[in-house]
């Protein structure tokens, strides 16, 4: 019996971090380089549970570089609803003069030159990379982020460490984004697929405010 509740509880466990109701849904790098469309990089996250998650005390986390174990954190605010996305603003790689993205949920270019982050951790790099998403502020000191505050992990192109084994590089023109409406296997490469970039923010409420119905003759 208790080898069996032992396997069972490991199940319940890899489930439960399977299905993080808030992931890193897509990530585009290329913002401002040559052939590229918008001209920011962006960070976008998914809620994809049944409830409002606040992100109070929560934090997005960029590897100094791809293989670093020193990490930089940007605090976010608000929270975000079910079905929701939350759209992270990085900066511009080569200043270029391409399309704006939609309004940021959260700007991280405005904490460069505070709090030791510098222009350069504000710009995601399209070969490699790692990001983690965590419901605390502190961060992370080692290579591969772990700990029960880790909500969500990215490694890409040639990072050092990932989910799994590492999901593709970027360009350009492609961005890296979750399949399946949200889908976490816990592995980078099968759960992020590169696709042209469309970042989206936090969407107004819309709410049905006046409904009219005519009978038509004979008609129903």
């Amino acid at each position: 019996m208790k080898p069996f509740f032992s396997t069972l509880f490991f199940g319940v466990l890899l489930s439960f971090y399977s299905n993080a109701q808030v992931v890193i849904y897509e990530v585009y790098a290329g913002g401002g380089n040559i052939g590229s469309y918008y001209k920011n990089d962006y960070v976008m996250l998914y809620n994809k549970g049944n409830t409002a998650q606040s992100l109070a005390g929560w934090s997005l986390q960029k590897a100094q570089n791809s293989t670093s174990s020193t990490w930089k954190v940007f605090p976010l605010t608000g929270s975000i609803g079910p079905n929701q996305y939350y759209l992270i603003k990085f900066d511009t790689n080569n200043g270029g003069s391409q399309n704006p993205i939609p309004t940021p949920d959260f700007d991280a270019t405005t904490l460069a030159g505070s709090g030791g982050i510098t222009l350069l951790d504000v710009d995601l790099a399209v070969s490699a990379g790692k990001l983690a998403l965590s419901s605390s502020t502190t961060a992370f000191n080692t290579a591969t982020p772990t700990g029960g505050n880790l909500v969500d992990f990215l490694g890409y192109g040639t990072a050092n460490a990932s989910e799994g084994t590492l999901a593709s590089a970027m360009d350009a023109t492609r961005a890296l984004r979750r399949v399946a409406n949200g889908q976490d296997t816990n592995d980078n490469s099968a759960d992020f697929t590169r696709v042209s970039p469309n970042p989206i923010n936090i969407a107004l409420p819309v709410s049905l405010v006046y409904f009219k119905a005519i009978l038509q003759e004979n008609k129903q």
